[in-house]
């Protein structure tokens, strides 16, 4: 059913094209018939024709200005593309010339980090070992505590020492890894 319904809307809009572009006049007959009733029409009807002439002239001028600003922009496109790429080329190889810093940072950020993990291993074993002694002092007679004691105090110094080692290498890594991103900022 839709089939017939789209044919005959087919049907239909060609006939009603057929038939009202070739049914109706030409302008140019429409205007001899207008001119043959009216004769005084000629003259405007002439100075549309001047018009037109004039339209039309203009249309081509502006045609051959309008083509050749088209060609000169194409050509500045190309140019600007040219200049593009080499800038381009001439920056990348100028940043180049950065990447051994900003390597050598990278590398003293990742020894950093590893002497940093190295070095909380290290707190992590002498604070185990300092609540091991701690735990002996405790259990201990009187005789060996002293010594014990001795021992926790130097775990506790050591373990002091890490910690401010620790927050040294942590701030040492900072300060590397913002030099680096200062090196990679354009």
């Amino acid at each position: 059913m839709k089939i017939d319904q789209r044919l005959w809307s087919l049907v239909f809009g060609l006939w009603f094209l057929v038939c009202f572009t070739s049914c109706s006049p030409s302008v140019e007959t429409q205007a001899e018939q207008l001119l043959q009733k009216d004769p005084s029409f000629g003259a405007t009807w002439e100075k549309k024709h001047l018009v037109q002439s004039e339209i039309a002239t203009l249309r081509a001028q502006f045609e051959a200005v309008k083509n050749d600003l088209d060609s000169q922009i194409n050509q500045l496109r190309e140019e600007m593309k040219g200049h593009e790429n080499d800038f381009k080329q001439k920056s990348q190889a100028l940043q180049e010339k950065m990447r051994p810093e900003m390597e050598s940072l990278s590398q003293v950020a990742k020894n950093l980090e590893a002497q940093l993990k190295e070095t909380r291993d290290q707190f992590r074993q002498v604070e185990k070992e300092a609540r091991e002694v701690e735990k002996k002092i405790q259990e201990q007679s009187s005789t060996n505590k002293d010594e014990l004691a001795n021992q926790f105090s130097r775990k506790v110094v050591r373990r002091e020492e890490l910690k401010l080692q620790i927050k040294k290498l942590e701030n040492e890594i900072r300060f590397r890894k913002q030099q680096a991103r200062l090196l990679q900022s354009w």
